[in-house]
């Protein structure tokens, strides 16, 4: 389950990851949970916030989204873990404060601006 400032996070999905294992998103439902339809392998995981199956990669944010900030978008900055154990069910709750400071020495991603249209034939820059 993933609450963003105590209210289930929906719209989003939450990103696993590990080096050595590899790498899952999970789609968010409406109360916040998320389930895998497969097993996921046993070990240690990074753990991140990203966009909803719906949402394209870079698009822009809005809703409860846009409130998550920047470094729990980030697998090494988020500080969110998991650990799964093949000995039990795997449940996890990661509670999202939208007033979190970044950690020391984050650096968000520089946004790409477009580049300005060209001119048209015959205009010249001056």
């Amino acid at each position: 389950m993933v609450h963003l400032d105590g209210k289930p996070l929906t719209d989003a999905s939450i990103r696993f990851h590990s080096d050595s294992i590899g790498s899952a998103a999970f789609p968010l439902n409406e109360s916040g949970e998320f389930k895998s339809r497969f097993p996921i392998r046993v070990g240690e995981y990074l753990v991140a916030v990203d966009y909803g199956v719906e949402r394209m990669p870079g698009g822009p944010l809005s809703g409860d989204l846009a409130k998550v900030p920047e470094h729990f978008w980030s697998l090494n900055d988020s500080g969110l873990t998991a650990t799964v154990s093949g000995d039990s069910e795997n449940v996890y709750t990661f509670d999202i404060d939208s007033s979190a400071k970044a950690p020391a020495g984050f650096r968000p991603k520089k946004k790409k601006s477009a580049p300005p249209p060209a001119a048209p034939p015959g205009i010249e820059d001056k």
